[in-house]
């Protein structure tokens, strides 16, 4: 019951949070990775890292053998031999037997330890694969949370749009009423309107698609009175940081790990041995009685023909050691002439936006000298119609160039890693 009631206590804050509060990226970017099914994925992958080392070094531990059997044969050893007054008791044709034995490993040329290594390298490889599908998680919600601000700026430019039309409509109703502009001006103004109203309903809609998808990779509920906070200028770091060169590195060493564990194999093994039983006949093959029995030694094996394999296999990872090293030099090429494009896309956008301004200043001041004269009828609503859609397209350029390079910034630190979260 007080879970219960505490994890509802728990949904009910986020909901307020979300609900007519401030939303920034980073926000948003750490509740994406704590929120997204995959992350569940880092601890199964510890857990089966210790499974596996805990299994591989049993092999330490003492193994345990209990054999018996009863068996009847044919035939049995005979003593050729006849000496007076010694009478020697022929064994019994049905026979028996059961031991247990005991080996304890004492050195295994490093297989069991190479194992271990093994097992944590592909623990490893699957942990830093794993960061690499979430750092496209932080490529989709960057796109979502910038294409919600780009929406948001452009309903707010066509309402500027709408108010502009409907103020200017006002303005010359009056003058169509005294005969000194036409009505069709009036009617054309008015259609401008309801066409304006139309994009509107089109960019809402567009923008609650996008609070839904984000809202639903960061686990929280977003309405239009949350406000997204525009993320400032960051550094850029021309060090590349990607999760994908840890993975490189990663499997880099597993392969080693396997080479490693492919020349333990033909190294020799050294274990002990302890053998007790109880049968008949016992070790001593002269005596036709049921009696115990015991050895005790040492054993060594040595399986010299994995000599033969062990080189194929190993020129096989050596191919893998190369191929991992192509990779890595193909991915750092990449990614270094996507860093190259992105940079140009942020000069470009900021030389731009040191225009912006002035267009928007100028082609307002133009609009309001076009709507006196639409008033005073020297002017058509048509020209009118064209000053205020340059003016439309002046700020949506603006807005549009402003949040692009921001964007790209952004999109330029995942494409470094240098802003990549990690546990």
């Amino acid at each position: 019951m007080k879970h219960s009631i505490a994890l509802a206590f728990v949904m009910l804050l986020e909901l307020s949070m979300a609900q007519g509060a401030d939303l920034t990226l980073d926000t948003c970017l750490h509740r994406a990775r704590v929120h997204y099914p995959l992350s569940k994925q880092a601890d199964l992958i510890t857990r089966s890292e210790s499974y596996s080392i805990s299994n591989a070094y049993r092999g330490y531990l003492p193994q345990i053998f209990v054999v018996g059997h009863a068996s009847y044969q044919s035939e049995v050893t005979e003593v050729p031999i006849r000496i007076p007054g010694l009478a020697f008791e022929p064994l019994s044709k049905d026979q028996y037997r059961i031991h247990a034995e005991i080996n304890q490993t004492i050195y295994d040329g490093g297989s069991m330890g190479n194992q271990s290594t093994i097992a944590s390298a592909n623990a490893t490889v699957n942990k830093e694969q794993l960061e690499v599908e979430l750092n496209k998680l932080r490529d989709r919600v960057q796109n979502l949370f910038f294409g919600t601000m780009l929406l948001s700026e452009q309903i707010e430019q066509m309402q500027l749009k709408i108010s502009d039309i409907n103020a200017t409509s006002a303005s010359v109703r009056g003058a169509v009423e005294n005969g000194a502009v036409l009505k069709s001006t009036l009617m054309l103004l008015e259609a401008e309107s309801l066409t304006a109203q139309q994009k509107l309903i089109g960019l809402r809609s567009n923008r609650q698609s996008y609070l839904t998808m984000l809202g639903m990779l960061i686990g929280m509920s977003i309405d239009t009175t949350t406000r997204l906070i525009r993320p400032g200028d960051i550094p850029l770091s021309d060090t590349i940081r990607r999760p994908e060169l840890p993975l490189f590195a990663a499997q880099d060493k597993a392969v080693s790990a396997r080479k490693d564990l492919i020349t333990s194999r033909y190294l020799p093994r050294l274990s002990a041995f302890a053998t007790g039983g109880y049968g008949r006949p016992g070790l001593d093959m002269l005596k036709n009685e049921f009696r115990p029995f015991y050895i005790v030694g040492l054993r060594l094996n040595w399986q010299l023909t994995d000599l033969y394999a062990s080189s194929s296999e190993q020129d096989l990872l050596d191919v893998e050691h190369a191929t991992i090293s192509v990779q890595r030099e193909t991915f750092l090429l990449n990614t270094r002439v996507t860093m190259s494009q992105q940079r140009q896309e942020i000069n470009t956008y900021t030389e731009m936006l040191r225009l912006d301004d002035d267009i928007v200043d100028k082609r307002t001041m133009v609009l309001a000298s076009s709507k006196a004269q639409l008033e005073n009828g020297t002017r058509t609503a048509h020209d009118y119609m064209r000053d205020l859609n340059d003016l439309e397209v002046a700020r949506r350029d603006r807005s549009l160039h402003e949040i692009q390079r921001a964007l790209t910034i952004h999109m330029y630190a995942s494409t470094t890693g240098t802003t990549g979260e990690r546990p």
